[in-house]
């Protein structure tokens, strides 16, 4: 399921629950709540001002070059009276890219039961519409990113994507929480472990 598809339930849908983080599916926000009518509003941050920066680049320059690893995957669906979570496990193989203050991942994923096989393309920092990066005291990255994208090519409804990743480094693995949400509602989370290759 492509990724405007899953932004298109995502506006139409009503489930439960994570098993990651005991995030309601399709709850609001945090910064939907805190931040009201400013929500709506991309305003992203210039990597040069970005405190924490250099030390995410280094540790990040460790693992370039080819990776392998695991996903789990969940998706909320259902409806009110009957809502589902979708959860799927994938192997991963790969690449990540350091060029000059970005970080690229870029991942192809195989289903491990239905053999699908997806790339993912992610980048942190560099041109991604990053709006907000902190670095925690027990060496966690947290990065949040906004962006507009059409429900369909062509259509003119636009959705808001929020994606919230935490990422932590040590010397075998990179471990990655992505938390997405529609017009400001979850609807799905993936968790990543990588190693370099």
């Amino acid at each position: 399921m492509t990724v405007l598809v899953r932004l298109i339930i995502a506006c139409i849908s009503v489930a439960s629950g994570s098993v990651f983080a005991s995030v309601d599916c399709f709850s609001k926000s945090p910064r939907l709540a805190e931040q009201g009518d400013s929500y709506w509003q991309i305003n992203t941050v210039a990597p040069a001002s970005i405190q924490g920066k250099n030390q995410f680049l280094t540790q990040a320059q460790a693992f370039s070059g080819r990776v392998t690893g695991n996903l789990q995957h969940e998706e909320c669906s259902g409806t009110v009276h009957k809502p589902l979570v979708k959860s799927t496990k994938a192997s991963v193989k790969g690449a990540i890219v350091v060029q000059g203050d970005a970080v690229q991942f870029i991942l192809e994923t195989t289903d491990n039961k239905e053999k699908i096989v997806k790339t993912e393309r992610m980048e942190f920092l560099g041109r991604s519409p990053t709006v907000d990066f902190a670095f925690s005291a027990d060496g966690t990255f947290h990065l949040q990113q906004k962006l507009r994208a059409n429900a369909t090519p062509g259509d003119k409804i636009s959705l808001l994507r929020e994606a919230e990743y935490s990422i932590s480094f040590n010397k075998k693995q990179l471990t990655m929480r992505a938390v997405y949400y529609a017009n400001g509602f979850y609807y799905a989370e993936d968790s990543w472990v990588i190693l370099r290759r």
